[in-house]
């Protein structure tokens, strides 16, 4: 209707009638849905919509053009009003489209307004109470409590896999500076997991997604929610592979050649161990407050959709973070000053990708190694649109690229 307008985080009926002369079906529409008299309501609409797929648009009208031979075509009428797509969808009733949906009574439900209106993930059915209309979608409570579940659980699993591989692998790190992994090279000892705990941690996800991922809950919602969560193999090879990728970004590519000897240099090889015990201890850090973070925005109903959840990554109400990776005041700024640069150890050799000898620098280069990889294995885990090159240093330098 010409002069309708929809307020911002407003509704409007699209309906088959017309509300304005047909009064007796809008009364029954009312009742039968329960809608407060006077809520937004225009029609009718000509047609109907297909059972098995239709595209729908939502357009709005554009900076008129005043001859409407230019931008209409010749012959159309002056000014001519473009009209540009706000969003779409093209749906189905079959596919990853929602089952409930295809006429047994339910609505389908746009879960998150800022999410591809294209995506199947993006719709649900409406909860068993039926559809909403002129009100929140019923989906509006998602994340669910079980989906929550979900969502926390595979988060520690992640944090869990993280931290036994670090483990495994700066074990791997200590004992080829000592000389102790015979033929085995320190690069092949980091992904051989010797004592099969990463893959025992793994095994746990695989499990916990089954028990708490999987199936229709007790409330009737899918256990596995519409954000946040990916799936066990990304799971598993982020968690495992991101911390030995973060000891690959602060020695160099070949560990085994970048591994400083004990028998050659004491000194210089408890420098590169405790440094590494540093970064891996914050790669921890920041997974632990993102995950007290997401929790609390899950149980106060704050996140509900990717780019609210995105926000609790590097986020460090408590300080955490910085006590363990602050660059100036943090412990890895201390180690760099007090057990490598104050100590006589070559910064140049010990952490060669950093290509300085200043330990501000060098405290810098290992601080945002971290947070490079800290925003990969998350954003991998809990499927985030993060810009991680901008995440480790805040410049869009490249420092950051897959």
């Amino acid at each position: 209707t010409v002069g309708t307008t929809i307020p911002a985080g407003g509704y409007l009926l699209v309906v088959g009638f017309d509300p304005a002369v047909e009064l007796q079906k809008k009364s029954e529409f009312e009742a039968i849905y329960g809608l407060a008299s006077g809520t937004p309501m225009v029609g009718p609409y000509a047609g109907k919509l297909n059972n098995f797929s239709e595209s729908v648009r939502l357009r709005r009208p554009d900076t008129p053009e005043p001859n409407g031979d230019i931008c209409g075509g010749v012959g159309n009428p002056s000014p001519f009003v473009p009209y540009v797509v706000v969003d779409e969808l093209t749906y189905f009733d079959f596919g990853e489209w929602p089952e409930a949906a295809d006429g047994t009574g339910a609505s389908l439900e746009r879960i998150d307004p800022l999410a591809v209106g294209t995506d199947p993930s993006s719709w649900a059915a409406s909860s068993p109470s039926g559809p909403t209309p002129g009100a929140p979608n019923s989906v509006a409570i998602f994340p669910t409590r079980f989906q929550q579940k979900c969502l926390t659980t595979l988060n520690k699993d992640l944090a869990k896999i993280a931290k036994t591989s670090g483990k495994d692998a700066l074990k791997c790190l200590i004992d080829g500076s000592k000389e102790r992994l015979g033929a085995m090279t320190v690069d092949a000892c980091v992904t051989a997991d010797r004592k099969g705990k990463v893959a025992s941690a793994a095994a746990k996800v695989e499990k916990d997604f089954g028990k708490s991922c999987v199936g229709v809950a007790s409330d009737g919602f899918d256990r596995y929610p519409s954000f946040g969560a990916t799936d066990t193999a990304t799971v598993s090879t982020s968690g495992a592979d991101r911390p030995r990728d973060l000891l690959r970004d602060v020695f160099g590519a070949d560990l085994d050649a970048a591994t400083i000897r004990a028998a050659t240099d004491k000194t210089g090889a408890k420098c590169q161990q405790s440094l590494a015990k540093d970064v891996l201890r914050c790669l921890d850090t920041i997974g632990k407050e993102f995950s007290r973070c997401k929790k609390a925005g899950l149980d106060g109903g704050t996140i509900r959709r990717t780019s609210e959840l995105e926000s609790c990554l590097g986020l460090d109400l408590r300080g955490k973070i910085a006590k363990t990776c602050d660059p100036v005041v943090g412990r890895i700024r201390r180690d760099v000053d007090n057990r490598c640069a104050g100590a006589g150890v070559d910064l140049l050799a010990a952490f060669a990708p950093c290509g300085s000898s200043d330990p501000a620098t060098v405290a810098a280069c290992l601080w945002a190694a971290t947070e490079c990889r800290a925003c990969r294995m998350y954003a991998e885990g809990d499927s985030l649109a993060l810009d991680c090159d901008m995440f480790d240093d805040g410049s869009a330098n490249g420092s950051c690229l897959p």
